[in-house]
């Protein structure tokens, strides 16, 4: 009976979300064999616990920082939705399983199966944002220079001077543009 409930909670939140993925998973199931389904199921399990355990390290992480407490909580959050799609995407698994031979079934547990690896692929990005110094520090920056031999010796943001002066006070006129070229 719990389980029953459980279920139908679940249909009831992923049929918002199958609507909009209907055509994507429809046509994934058009061609698929029955074992085809099962594999496929199988493997998106297992990247979704893969995908679980990796935000369970980094929670750890984050907890022995001692930083953060926003960084924790959003991690956590995270994997505890994580946990759940997990717990759908595995028990839709074992029921596509026994649902051999009710093609409408097979189709309806492995789409469950998609998805909530979708679901936790999500949140997994969403949980590795949230860790985002942690996950981002390696280390102190280091800045190397390195300067080409040769370089310009004169300020090249400076401009050259109009007047070159001479030390009796008289000047001469050596970088002063032609007012009408044209006329020489």
């Amino acid at each position: 009976m719990y389980k029953m409930i459980k279920m139908s909670f679940f249909l009831g939140v992923f049929s918002i979300v199958s609507i909009a993925n209907a055509q994507t998973t429809a046509e994934l199931t058009e061609n698929m064999t029955f074992q085809q389904m099962v594999d496929g199921a199988n493997g998106l399990v297992i990247d979704a616990t893969g995908a679980v355990e990796e935000i369970a390290e980094l929670a750890e992480e984050v907890q022995e920082d001692e930083g953060n407490v926003t960084q924790l909580r959003c991690v956590n959050d995270s994997l505890v939705s994580m946990n759940g799609f997990l717990q759908v995407a595995d028990e839709a698994a074992i029921d596509l399983q026994s649902a051999e031979g009710a093609s409408v079934e097979q189709d309806h547990y492995y789409e469950l199966v998609v998805i909530s690896h979708r679901r936790v692929m999500v949140l997994r990005s969403e949980a590795r944002q949230c860790a985002g110094e942690v996950v981002r520090y390696t280390g102190d920056t280091q800045l190397n220079i390195e300067r080409p031999d040769i370089l310009p010796t004169a300020d090249p943001t400076i401009p050259p001077p109009l007047f070159d002066f001479i030390a009796e006070g008289v000047i001469i006129e050596t970088n002063i543009p032609d007012a009408s070229p044209g006329l020489k």
